[in-house]
């Protein structure tokens, strides 16, 4: 199981990666942060995160939001 949320999580980092090679601004909790810290703190934390797609008006998107969603 470990190792499958590893997986997840390089994964997760990778397209991060992708989004912020073609312009895309990552946002955590409000704050700049690299695909590393977001993928991290999506899977370590126990209650989960909402992402939020930003985009211009060609569709294309500019910001990627992540907010932790407290219960």
């Amino acid at each position: 199981m470990e190792a499958d949320k590893k997986t997840k999580q390089k994964q997760m980092q990778e397209d991060l990666t992708a989004s912020l090679k073609k312009g895309a601004i990552l946002y955590l909790n409000g704050e700049v942060a690299s695909p590393k810290k977001i993928s991290i703190a999506v899977f370590r934390e126990e209650h989960g995160y909402m992402a939020d797609l930003v985009t211009d008006e060609h569709g294309c998107v500019r910001e990627i939001r992540y907010d932790h969603i407290f219960s």
